[in-house]
């Protein structure tokens, strides 16, 4: 009788310490389940913010976007941060860029450009000659066109173009027109990439006396947007004002009307 009351008594110890072991196996699994969730729910809370944070920087970027080209502002003024309705933030950062460096130009896309201030369009930089680096695999081809017209003057000549070949890279190309003894005031420049991409472009402009001149057509806008504890940013590069004339190889001519 005392031998089955002790192997009772064991046996329920066993017990005893079977249920412990289940109840931590539960408790783990449970605290690493919460742990789990309240890391989803903070990546989700983290994801909404970014969100609003995003379009808070896209807020920012349009604000410049439209105080530069339709109220005109100078670009120093366009540095301001701004509270939104929703809680969140924006601050905006402006600055030129003189150097008139591109990232790149896919294959037959084109970028435009002025060489000269069109704040101060009274007055030009008296350009003799520009510099086109750029990489590649070899096999490109770039189409640079100009055109060129006197300050004060509303007379556009006809536009000039050459052609450039990897091997021709940091070649400096002469913007004189031919015929022409006065050498312009303003030109508006077209680079048009050719049968593969560019990479790495710059244009580099100098007097004639081989100093580098600013091309301050180039604007840099940054905005920082931030919600709660989130930020994000947007940067783009784009000309100070909205392209007017293009340059054109041709023009089509029709009788009837064109509906837009």
């Amino acid at each position: 009788m005392a031998k089955r009351t002790k192997k009772k008594k064991n046996l329920q110890g066993s017990v005893l310490l079977l249920a412990i072991l289940v109840m931590a196996g539960v408790t783990a699994a449970g605290l690493g389940m919460a742990n789990l969730l309240i890391k989803e729910i903070r990546q989700a809370r983290t994801l909404d913010n970014a969100i609003v944070a995003y379009y808070a920087a896209e807020s920012g970027i349009e604000d410049g976007l439209y105080h530069l080209r339709k109220e005109g502002y100078e670009v120093e003024d366009l540095v301001v941060e701004h509270q939104l309705e929703n809680g969140a933030e924006w601050k905006r950062v402006a600055k030129k860029k003189e150097e008139g460096i591109f990232t790149g130009i896919e294959a037959n896309q084109i970028i435009q450009f002025d060489v000269f201030n069109p704040q101060q369009s009274a007055t030009g930089q008296q350009v003799a000659t520009i510099q086109v680096d750029w990489n590649g695999d070899g096999s490109e081809w770039l189409e640079v066109t100009w055109l060129s017209w006197q300050g004060g003057s509303s007379l556009i000549g006809s536009p000039s173009k050459r052609l450039l070949s990897h091997a021709l890279t940091g070649s400096r190309i002469n913007l004189a027109v031919a015929g022409v003894s006065e050498r312009s005031d303003f030109y508006r420049i077209r680079i048009r990439a050719m049968y593969s991409d560019v990479s790495d472009l710059s244009v580099t402009a100098f007097d004639s006396d081989g100093n580098v001149i600013e091309i301050p057509t180039i604007v840099v806008l940054s905005s920082i947007g931030k919600f709660s504890d989130t930020q994000q940013i947007l940067k783009i590069n784009m000309p100070l004002n909205s392209p007017v004339i293009g340059l054109f190889d041709y023009v089509l001519f029709i009788e009837s009307s064109i509906i837009k």
